[in-house]
């Protein structure tokens, strides 16, 4: 892996890695209904519903795909959070996030 990615992108590499993703997509932009996002990017929880899940408003991930093929939820949006979780945002389910300052 090249030395270009910070650990928290080369986290996201091997993460997409394992979900057999195109890791050449890093440099991929997205249109989505959270604006534009790039794979890689930092953002940060504003808002989820999902009973099931630890993570708090505020908490930061780094996103790792962007799934155009779902027929229920296009465009929804899978993040690796900072407290280990991997979880789906989905725009049409009311949750909500945003690219960091910090985010590339």
């Amino acid at each position: 892996m090249s030395d270009e990615f910070t650990p928290r992108e080369r986290g996201a590499l091997k993460i997409a890695s394992r979900l057999n993703l195109d890791p050449n997509a890093m440099d991929t932009v997205h249109e989505t209904e959270y604006g534009t996002l790039k794979l890689g990017q930092e953002v940060e929880l504003v808002r989820c519903d999902d009973t099931y899940t630890r993570i708090t408003p505020g908490t930061k991930g780094i996103v790792v795909d962007v799934d155009w093929d779902d027929a229920l939820d296009p465009g929804k949006v899978w993040v690796q959070w900072d407290d280990g979780s991997y979880l789906a945002m989905i725009p049409s389910a009311g949750d909500s996030i945003r690219a960091t300052q910090t985010g590339t």
